[in-house]
């Protein structure tokens, strides 16, 4: 086999090794980590998704705003009214749905997996 063919089939295997890492997480796995926060009561109003990291403290829009929550089935956040991780806290074992959080109303500050 010539240099040639040999740096062809390797060009080649690249593209397909390349094309099996990059394909799409199974639908299961896509879902498995993800929690849903929305600004207003009964899921309604804007929609944050927290998916696979953990977030120390929330941005503008989303600090001191979460008023209902929804966690996949097969992960557990932990939600709390502090910044890194303090304070009072929502363990929400997935799936769990809260369309109201109550006395927690907007003051969700971070969350992490837990």
């Amino acid at each position: 086999m010539n240099s040639r063919r040999i740096r062809h089939t390797l060009v080649a295997l690249g593209v397909v090794l390349a094309g099996t890492m990059v394909a799409a997480p199974s639908a299961s796995a896509a879902t498995t980590e993800t929690a849903y926060l929305f600004v207003n009561k009964d899921y309604q109003g804007q929609r944050f998704v927290l998916s696979n990291s953990d977030i120390s403290q929330f941005g503008p829009g989303l600090n001191d705003a979460i008023s209902s929550l929804q966690v996949s089935k097969g992960t557990t956040w932990c939600f709390y009214v502090d910044p890194n991780f303090s304070g009072d806290y929502v363990r929400a074992p997935g799936p769990y749905t809260l369309s109201y959080v109550g006395n927690y109303n907007d003051r969700f500050s971070s969350a992490r997996r837990c």
